[in-house]
């Protein structure tokens, strides 16, 4: 059956007829050479059951398939992703450029762009150019946070971008960052990719800044303390992470571990408060933060209430798109808080009988008593503490 189907391939090399495709008239095939590679390649590599097609693209060109996979599928799927995905790289350096034409060029004849910040269609080249001459004075670097790539077509001829971007730009000469949805979708054109559709849209709900929503953790992790539930605030940690508690000497490395921890910290019914914290993060990918400073517990202590302050560093990790806790480590204030200054004793508690002296006092008395008999060195040491 191949042998016969690559022989009625090869007389494809004669002149036929024009023919209708898809509604579309196609050209005649009057050199079959690109159409007798393919075959062979397919037909090498076919089963005596598999269905060997030809298809003509939208420039009559033939395409040789078997069972739906094109001939031309043979280069790695996860290389031509990584190309289609570097669309973007290509046209974010355009905007560098700060060339409204450079960055028209990479749209189709027929792309449309729908842009953020205009509610005009640019449906051609001069349309593109107006927009981007105002956009690229804002001198846009844009960086992709959320991106799925994928080919629209089996034959991948056709592919998206789609996700979230963020712009840093300078407005009224500040730098500020904007945050956006897109959708890129790409042609390839005689070998180039273009842009054959770019829509660019506001984020529709309120954003939070990214360290807004880590400074938020703290909250969440609070009110889950309010809830009495130790499986609750257990829960808020990852499978991984560490807890070194401020009134345990035990580290607490598993869900079982630290839910024992809050089952008797909850009995406190406590209530935190930050009184200092330095809020960053610690990768590039901003996937890891830390929230490290000085936390004050409301708490009550056999039915009285009472505070207790504490140093704290929370180490947060993303994971499935979830903020995870993967360190937490809290310590009591290692100094003392200074005595408060005395009050001025009433005249006639003068006249009243002296108690015991206070340590440092007995330690300078009995130092008094043998400096008279010591070198002037030994008494200058001693009288000089005060």
């Amino acid at each position: 059956m191949q042998t016969a189907l690559a022989h009625n391939l090869c007389l494809a090399a004669r002149p036929t007829a024009a023919r209708v495709v898809g509604g579309r008239r196609v050209p005649a095939l009057r050199s079959a050479s690109t159409t007798r590679c393919q075959a062979a390649t397919v037909l090498g590599r076919a089963a005596a059951d598999d269905v060997v097609t030809i298809r003509f693209d939208s420039k009559g060109k033939p395409v040789v398939s078997v069972g739906g996979t094109s001939a031309s599928a043979g280069t790695d799927e996860k290389a031509e992703l990584a190309e289609l995905a570097n669309q973007f790289n290509i046209w974010n350096s355009a905007l560098q450029t700060g060339d409204p034409e450079q960055v028209a060029n990479l749209y189709a004849d027929d792309g449309i762009l729908l842009p953020t910040v205009s509610n005009q269609l640019r449906p051609d080249h001069a349309g593109k150019v107006d927009y981007f001459t105002s956009f690229l004075q804002l001198k846009p670097f844009g960086t992709i946070d959320d991106s799925f790539v994928r080919f629209l077509t089996p034959e991948r001829d056709v592919g998206s971008n789609s996700g979230i971007y963020t712009f840093a730009l300078v407005k009224e000469g500040k730098p500020v960052k904007v945050q956006a949805r897109y959708s890129f979708i790409y042609r390839k054109i005689d070998g180039v990719w273009k842009i054959t559709e770019h829509h660019s849209s506001a984020m529709p709900e309120p954003v939070a800044e990214p360290l807004d929503e880590v400074r938020g953790l703290f909250d969440i992790w609070n009110n889950a303390l309010q809830t009495g539930d130790p499986e609750q605030v257990a829960n808020l940690y990852a499978d991984d992470g560490l807890l070194l508690p401020t009134v345990s000497n035990k580290i607490r490395p598993c869900h079982e571990s630290k839910v024992d921890y809050f089952t008797s910290f909850l009995q406190l019914k406590p209530y935190g408060t930050i009184d200092e914290r330095n809020v960053r993060f610690l990768n590039p990918a901003k996937t890891l933060a830390a929230n490290s400073g000085i936390y004050t517990f409301n708490i009550v202590k056999e039915g009285k209430p009472a505070s207790v302050q504490a140093r704290y560093s929370f180490i947060y990790r993303k994971i499935g798109g979830a903020w995870k806790i993967v360190e937490h480590h809290s310590s009591a204030m290692p100094e003392l808080p200074a005595a408060a200054p005395a009050a001025a004793a009433p005249a006639a508690a003068a006249k009243e009988p002296v108690g015991e002296l206070p340590p440092c006092l007995l330690l300078f008395q009995r130092e008094l008593v043998t400096a008279g008999s010591a070198p002037t060195e030994k008494r200058k040491k001693v009288f000089g503490l005060f």
